[in-house]
């Protein structure tokens, strides 16, 4: 067993998450000590860590279900879960200082971008020297990697931090410390394999560490009468490439055509190849559409690039019904890895079949010239496998062409709960209880999560204006401070804004708790085109 590492990079990995640790408070103190809980600590092995996810991992993966992520230990490591956070320590190591590596995941009071995330914490560190970032991908995402170190006594002690926004609150961090004379042989030669092995998974909130009896909750089983989250059980995913592929342009017939993208990778070096797919013009908006032979349920995308890799905008997934759902929405950047797989985890509320896959990407953006697609993985769970989906959800929502009315009612719903319909550009059903807060002196501002973070409604309720029955939404404001009644939708950390709406209160707001209805419709700001609508319903929800 060994112990928390008790140093200046301890306090550093805190002040990135500092939310989760303001929740869990004076437990800091004793995890600090000595931790000889046996059911929490684990060596890495030949046997993969225990954990109760129902997400396939790798043999040997170490599973975190309630941080949401899984990473492979390095062979002969101890690892250990202690408040929140992953330990993983060297055979040797010194348990102030390292080697060691620190993982954890964490929910920030306010939205913020990556790059503000690590300015912050850059700002308010004044014990290290930390370097300048450069950006990186963890699990698929964009992050922000810097190297550090610290003086402590007449050790001087090395560390490096990597960090990614996965929503506009939650936060990943990893960072690996040791003393600086042990750094080279023993952390810089497996950092990069413990960060790419990084995946994401979908969280399970109280289910603690790995070999703890998981927190039980009053919301796991809804009525027999209530309608029921959407819950993915994913057994033996299948792997697959596609078959066929269609494109904007193709700079060839045969070479660099779109039937370049099928099939397994065979581009193995960072270069133009004849065996990928390439565009007509090298500065252009384009876009590739890939076949595959088994509809699947879709949990993961790995997107292989062999030249001037991650510009790309946008990816959708298509199911047999033809019905297309936006998974990523991002813009082109630079990126350190060439060829470079764009991995992606999905963590769908509802069950959906896919059988294709459409990549958008813009060229004009970099000035770096052909972004070449080398092939493109999906992954995901056969027709008939183990997926149950008992949301309402299970099929896909037609758009609306109204944002008036809500297809839930109150009465439907638990005390505490919401539930609500996003249809048009996107399409899924949302039902949960996780209520998120930012009222002002001025305004009720109360959040509705999705349990995948994908998702938050947020409904803006004047304190001087709080009437029962129907009130009318004003468009959202984003320059004014006082935003009258009206709504915002943040999917995957984009920002649609009301343009019109209603809420229908069937309780007094006054009385201190939201019983009633909402519908609006919304519009991306940063993709104009893009327009949702919004409608469902809540069940005595504080206001506060």
């Amino acid at each position: 067993m060994f112990r928390m590492m008790a140093s200046f990079t301890l306090l550093a990995l805190m002040s990135f998450c500092c939310s989760t640790f303001s929740q869990i408070g004076s437990k800091i103190t004793g995890a600090l000590g000595n931790n000889n809980n046996p059911a929490q600590s684990e060596p890495a092995a030949d046997e993969p860590a225990s954990s109760q996810s129902s997400t396939s991992e790798s043999s040997g993966d170490y599973v975190f279900d309630e941080g949401g992520f899984q990473f492979t230990p390095i062979q002969g490591w101890q690892v250990n879960c202690s408040i929140g956070i992953i330990q993983m320590a060297a055979p040797s190591a010194d348990t102030m200082y390292g080697p060691a590596f620190l993982i954890m995941t964490g929910d920030n009071p306010d939205e913020m971008t990556t790059d503000e995330a690590f300015d912050k914490f850059k700002n308010e560190s004044t014990a290290a020297e930390i370097g300048k970032p450069k950006k990186v991908k963890v699990g698929g995402f964009p992050a922000l990697q810097a190297e550090m170190t610290s003086t402590q006594g007449d050790i001087t002690v090395k560390s490096l931090v990597v960090t990614s926004m996965l929503t506009a609150k939650r936060q990943f961090t990893m960072m690996a410390m040791a003393p600086e004379n042990r750094w080279d042989e023993e952390v810089e030669p497996y950092f990069d394999d413990v960060l790419k092995s990084i995946k994401f998974i979908t969280p399970v909130p109280g289910a603690g560490c790995p070999g703890e009896d998981p927190m039980q909750s009053t919301m796991d089983e809804p009525a027999p009468d209530q309608p029921q989250p959407a819950d993915s059980i994913i057994e033996g995913p299948f792997s697959q490439y596609a078959v066929y592929a269609t494109a904007s342009s193709e700079y060839g017939s045969d070479s660099w055509s779109a039937m370049q993208a099928t099939g397994a990778p065979n581009v193995e070096n960072c270069e133009d190849s004849v065996n990928a797919w390439a565009s007509v013009g090298a500065t252009t908006k384009e876009w590739i559409e890939l076949t595959y032979a088994m509809p699947v349920f879709p949990t993961e995308i790995n997107i292989h690039m062999n030249y001037n890799p991650s510009q790309i905008t946008e990816i959708q997934i298509i199911d047999t019904d033809g019905n297309a759902y936006t998974v990523v929405e991002t813009y082109p950047e630079y990126v350190e890895f060439c060829p470079d797989v764009y991995q992606i985890s999905l963590e769908l509320t509802k069950e959906i079949y896919v059988d294709r896959v459409k990549i958008f990407l813009d060229q004009s953006v970099l000035g770096l010239g052909w972004n070449e697609i080398d092939a493109v993985e999906l992954i995901g769970l056969p027709q008939g496998g183990a997926v149950s989906a008992t949301s309402p959800g299970s099929s896909p929502n037609p758009p609306s062409t109204s944002a008036s009315t809500s297809p839930y009612q109150t009465s439907e719903l638990d005390p505490g709960a919401f539930a609500y319909d996003v249809s048009g550009y996107e399409n899924d059903v949302i039902m949960g209880a996780d209520v998120q807060y930012q009222s002002t002196d001025n305004a009720y501002v109360v959040g509705f999560m999705s349990g995948t973070q994908r998702y938050i409604v947020s409904l803006f309720i004047p304190k001087d204006d709080l009437k029962i029955g129907k009130v009318q939404m004003i468009p959202y404001d984003q320059t004014k401070a006082a935003k009258g009644n009206t709504a915002a939708i943040y999917i995957n950390a984009f920002l649609y804004i009301a343009e019109s709406g209603e809420y229908n209160f069937e309780v007094d707001p006054a009385t201190g708790t939201l019983t009633g209805t909402f519908s609006f419709e919304a519009r991306s700001k940063d993709f104009p085109d893009r327009v949702v609508t919004v409608a469902g319903a809540v069940n005595n929800v504080p206001l506060k």
